[in-house]
């Protein structure tokens, strides 16, 4: 078990959960399945695709690789915890979509 005192890091599962202003989960949704935003997706597609028009093959992967990316990047600086929505980490907060009536997301 790790030691929070110590600055040890928790590794998270890889969930996000997106709750309303009474913490009620609106939405649970794994990092590979996150929302981003589109202009991210074709921009990774471009780079590894060379495809400004990605299928859905290129999609899947792209988000994937893009939801398991900003995970590790996660896992280097947050234990699990929970956001209000103006506090997001920047890496969460320019590149996913809420869901509508989100007020806060808890990573796990």
């Amino acid at each position: 078990m790790p030691d929070l005192r110590r600055g040890e890091r928790v590794k998270l599962r890889g969930i996000f959960i997106f709750l309303n202003k009474g913490g009620e989960a609106i939405d649970t949704v794994p990092a590979i399945k996150l929302d981003f935003r589109e202009d991210i997706l074709i921009k990774e597609s471009i780079a590894v695709f060379n495809d400004e028009d990605p299928c859905i093959i290129h999609r899947t992967f792209c988000r994937n690789k893009l939801g398991l990316a900003l995970l590790s990047t996660l896992e280097g600086k947050y234990s699990a915890r929970t956001f209000s929505v103006e506090s997001l980490p920047e890496e969460v907060r320019g590149r996913i979509v809420l869901p509508p009536g989100t007020d806060f997301v808890r990573i796990e």
